[in-house]
C-alpha cells in the first residue's frame, strides 16, 4: 500500500519535527481545524489505536490524529477494506459501478475520493461536521 508507506513516514516525519521543537501545537491545530494547547501536543502526534473486531478476530490500526483529514480517512478506508476482504468477505466493497471490483480510496483534489483502479475518479466522500 503506498500510501500507507507514505503516511508512516509522514508520521515518522512529524514525529522527529515535534522532538526538533519544529512542530508547534498551533500547527497542529491548523492543520486540525481546532485550538490545541502545547499541553495537549503530545497527545495529538502520538499514534491512536483504532480496532474493528470480526468473524476474523480484531484488527487494529495505529492512525495520528494530527494527519491531513483526507489523508486519515484514506488510510482507515484502505485498511478497512484489508480488513473486510481478510474476514472471507468476496463481494466488492464497496463495489465499483459497472464492474466487478472494489472503489478504491485515494487523494484526488486534495479530497478522499472513491476512484476506479480502471475509469478513476468516481466521486468525493461525504464529509459530515457537526
Amino acid at each position: 500500500m503506498r500510501l500507507v508507506r507514505r503516511t508512516t513516514a509522514s508520521w515518522i516525519a512529524r514525529g522527529l519535527a515535534w522532538r526538533k521543537g519544529q512542530l508547534t501545537a498551533a500547527d497542529v491545530g491548523r492543520r486540525l481545524g481546532l485550538p490545541v494547547s502545547e499541553s495537549e501536543l503530545v497527545g495529538w502526534v502520538s499514534k491512536w489505536p483504532v480496532s474493528v473486531r470480526g468473524h476474523a478476530g480484531e484488527s487494529v490500526l495505529s492512525a495520528l490524529p494530527a494527519t491531513q483529514p483526507a489523508e486519515l480517512m484514506i488510510s482507515i478506508a484502505e485498511w478497512l477494506q484489508d480488513v473486510i476482504a481478510d474476514g472471507g468477505t468476496s463481494d466488492p466493497v464497496p463495489p465499483c459501478p459497472g464492474h466487478r471490483h472494489s472503489t478504491r480510496p485515494q487523494i484526488h483534489q486534495e479530497q478522499a475520493w472513491w476512484v476506479c483502479p480502471v475509469d478513476g475518479p468516481i466521486r468525493p466522500w461525504q464529509v459530515f461536521t457537526e
